[in-house]
């Protein structure tokens, strides 16, 4: 049978004992596959009623299609049995095919096995699993089963910890209570109930250690300590006084001793009835800003953290890949009116944890700032970090006013950092929406203009790119009114500056960001790019490396920094990291550009050609017809350099034109069309500037040549 755990993190076995790590990376697949499996009354569901839940915002046919390339796929892996039809529009999950923890850990709580069920239940259903895209509806039905789970197993064991106090049975009794507690913590009436059975059979020093306990949870929990009574009640038992929360550190933490701490904050989870992803989304965007503003840290950007959502990576292994010290985890649950954050810090090396806190407060925006500025300052605290007056006044920042705002502010930087089409475009619709709420909301300014730059940056707004950059203006200038020292807001001109043409002007301003807020990776990940556009290549890769250590798994910035060794000839290291741009995000289509032109500088025409052939580079208009021309002339192949070289002539391609007669050594005519170029694109200046110097040759020594190419750098303003 196929063993599927998902009591803690999911696993999945096949008959052989075999991972199947398909479902692990597929949270859509594991998402059905365990609703089929749950979902109460057992029996067969209707296809219609599984696609609003699972994908939502797709339309009935690309739905349907979707349905079926999963059920396709859980039968390819599992067998033709694991599904069963009933005519063409119900299916089921064959349960004789799986064997369940769920199904077994209520199975054994039916029968009394206590044990048993407990060693099944290694956490609650489907412990850090997120899947974007499904419906409202999919979310609460897990959550509520999460909770159903863990109110079975909690209440069974608080009976069963009352029976073994009554019948004298007190061998493990602290397992079972601190499971409890785990579980569900009990009310002070139960947990009193408990210690004065215990004292009355005069088991003083159990009912002490369980007092412990439970005042340890309850400060974890509520941050209070039990109530008066409840202290009186117990008076008897000796040593009652419970520690403080938070104040007893677990495990040394080491001396600064110089060394920048690397430390990575993993996405948090949401819990709750009312869980709101949008605002732990927030809280989470929030105390990476805050962190990444201090000198003494080097903080990993969201980026790249984002992929470590529900991971089962384990701390050694996320402290290889991201090369950090320290890993922030933490979970968010939001209760009526209140909000209830839980953080953990992490010695990422050892996988040891250093400390816990518990923050429960009144649900505002003042709140939620004054927990980051609580979480920001005891890390800061504990990785022995000297701030500056300047750095802990930014720590207690409270930069927005409205909640709403706040939550949509951080719902458009998610998919800001897509780096798409869509994402821009979604991202610029939710950034307009929080400035109506809150128009004095820096960050938002400074996030609409961001979006509209790179819209036009992309080459994605081709016919409003006028329009676009007046607006992004706009909101660059609003955002430095409201706050002329935000970090953010430099980076922003200096992006805005770039796309006015004025290089110099912009990279000053990026720096000034940097110096600002060291750990922005966007302002060195934009410096990067305008250092290759003016063919500085050592800047270039200076600032595009910073920019890859600071959002390692960035697929913006790991292609900048592909540019940068593509064009100081290091091919091989360009090609690893194009293909890892690749794996990150399959839609970079930038990333099979910049491996196709290593492949053309390795002399690998075929496999060259198979990369570009059909290629589409937004940013980089005729680039792919330039490099396949050049492909076709070193192969020999006439006919179709002949049919390029005339297109580029009558689509006024002056480049790719001047290009084409360089390596035919015709310098005159190459010069002719180099002449004619008014406006030097990002592709016509770093290929002129930096990538094909060999095919350039024969006007190396042309001084009209060299003023050409100062052209090129005086029309990016350097």
């Amino acid at each position: 049978m196929v063993q599927v755990k998902i009591l803690g993190p999911a696993e999945i076995r096949k008959a052989d004992g075999q991972l199947e790590q398909s479902f692990l990376t597929g949270p859509k697949r594991l998402a059905l596959l365990v609703y089929l499996l749950l979902k109460q009354p057992f029996g067969f569901h209707r296809r219609d009623s599984l696609l609003p839940l699972f994908w939502p915002e797709m339309g009935q046919r690309n739905a349907r299609n979707s349905l079926s390339n999963i059920l396709y796929h859980i039968r390819k892996t599992f067998g033709n049995e694991a599904v069963i039809n009933r005519g063409g529009e119900e299916i089921q999950i064959n349960q004789e095919v799986f064997e369940c923890d769920v199904v077994i850990f209520e199975t054994y709580l039916k029968e009394n096995r206590i044990d048993d069920a407990l060693a099944l239940y290694r956490g609650d259903l489907l412990k850090g699993f997120y899947v974007s895209q499904t419906s409202v509806e999919f979310e609460f039905w897990l959550e509520k089963e999460r909770h159903r789970l863990r109110d079975k197993a909690g209440s069974v064991v608080s009976n069963h910890i009352k029976s073994r106090i009554v019948s004298g049975n007190t061998s493990d009794l602290l397992v079972y209570t601190r499971k409890s507690m785990e579980l569900n913590l009990p009310e002070e009436n139960e947990c009193l109930d408990w210690l004065e059975s215990l004292y009355s059979i005069g088991e003083n020093q159990m009912a002490q250690n369980i007092y412990r306990e439970f005042c340890q949870n309850y400060s974890a929990e509520y941050e209070e300590e039990p109530s008066s009574a409840f202290d009186l009640k117990i008076k008897e038992i000796r040593n009652s006084i419970a520690p403080k929360n938070g104040k007893a550190l677990h495990g040394k933490m080491p001396e600064n001793n110089g060394k920048l701490n690397r430390i990575a904050v993993l996405p948090f989870e949401s819990y709750g009835k009312e869980n709101d992803p949008a605002l732990t989304e927030a809280l989470h965007s929030d105390i990476l800003t805050k962190l990444s503003e201090l000198s003494g840290l080097h903080v990993i950007s969201r980026t790249s953290v984002l992929g470590y959502r529900g991971t089962h990576d384990t701390a050694p292994e996320i402290a290889t890949r991201l090369k950090i010290d320290w890993i922030l985890t933490g979970e968010v649950m939001e209760m009526a009116n209140n909000i209830k954050v839980n953080v953990r810090l992490i010695n990422a090396g050892e996988d040891r944890q250093i400390w816990a806190e518990t923050y429960l407060k009144h649900l505002n925006v003042n709140n939620i700032f004054k927990i980051q500025g609580e979480i920001t300052s005891k890390i800061t605290n504990s990785l022995r970090i000297k701030l500056s007056q300047n750095e802990k006044h930014k720590i207690k920042d409270v930069p927005a006013d409205n909640l709403e705002s706040y939550c949509l502010q951080a719902q458009a930087r998610w998919h800001f950092d897509q780096r798409t089409e869509k994402g821009l475009n979604k991202a610029i619709e939710l950034f307009r929406e929080a400035i109506k709420m809150d128009s004095n909301y820096a960050l938002a300014w400074v996030g609409l203009a961001d979006s509209l730059l790179l819209l036009q940056d992309y080459g994605y707004a081709k016919p409003n790119h006028d329009e676009v950059i007046k607006e992004a203006e706009v909101a660059a200038n609003k955002a430095l009114e409201i706050d002329p020292e935000l970090a953010e807001v430099h980076a922003t001109l200096g992006l805005l500056l770039g796309a006015r043409r004025e290089g110099q002007r912009a990279l000053d301003k990026l720096k000034e960001a940097t110096e600002r807020r060291p750990g922005y990776s966007d302002a060195y990940n934009w410096m990067g790019w305008f250092y290759n556009v003016i063919g500085d290549q050592e800047s270039a890769l200076h600032n595009s490396i910073i920019a890859v250590e600071l959002n390692p798994l960035s697929p913006e910035a790991l292609s900048n920094l592909a540019l940068a060794h593509l064009i100081s000839g290091e091919y091989e290291t360009a090609i690893r990291q194009s293909r890892q741009i690749q794996i990150l995000n399959p839609e970079w289509t930038t990333s099979y550009f910049y491996e196709g032109l290593c492949l053309y500088g390795m002399e690998r025409l075929d496999e060259a050609e198979t990369v570009l052939k059909d290629l589409m580079v937004d940013w980089a208009g005729n680039a792919v017809e330039n490099i396949l021309a050049l492909i076709w002339f070193k192969r020999g192949e006439k006919v179709r350099f002949s049919k390029m070289q005339e297109k580029f002539q009558l689509s006024k391609d002056y480049f790719g034109g001047a290009l084409l007669y360089a390596v035919r050594n015709e310098p005159d005519r190459s010069l002719e069309d180099l002449q004619k170029i008014e406006e030097w694109n990002y592709w016509n200046s770093i290929a002129l500037l930096s990538l094909f110097k060999a095919e350039f040759k024969c006007l190396e020594d042309d001084p009209e040549f060299k003023k050409i190419k100062d052209k090129a750098r005086l029309f990016w303003g350097a």
